[in-house]
C-alpha cells in the first residue's frame, strides 16, 4: 500500500470516527429530548427545551464542520494526484 493510500485511509477513518461520535451524540440528545415530559417542553419556565435545542444546533453545526473537513481532505487528495502527475 502506497503512502498516499495509507494517508487517504487514515483520513477517511478519522472523519468517519468523528461523524460517528456526533451521530451518537445526536441520538443521545434525541433520547434526552424524548424523556422530557411534553408539559415541560415549553413555556416560560422551561430551560430544558432551550438547552436541548441549543445542543442540537451545536451538533448539526459540528456535522457541517465534519462535512467541510471531508471536502477539504478530498480536494487535497485530488490536488496531490494532479501534482504527482506533472
Amino acid at each position: 500500500m502506497s503512502d498516499e493510500e495509507k494517508l487517504r485511509r487514515s483520513f477517511f477513518t478519522h472523519i468517519e470516527h468523528k461523524a460517528d461520535e456526533v451521530w451518537k451524540s445526536v441520538d443521545d440528545l434525541q433520547r434526552a429530548m424524548e424523556a422530557v415530559p411534553i408539559a415541560e417542553r415549553s413555556g416560560p419556565e422551561s430551560d430544558t427545551d432551550a438547552e436541548l435545542s441549543k445542543r442540537f444546533l451545536e451538533l448539526i453545526n459540528r456535522l457541517g464542520d465534519i462535512r467541510r473537513q471531508f471536502q477539504l481532505g478530498l480536494a487535497a487528495i485530488d490536488e496531490s494526484r494532479v501534482s504527482t502527475k506533472h
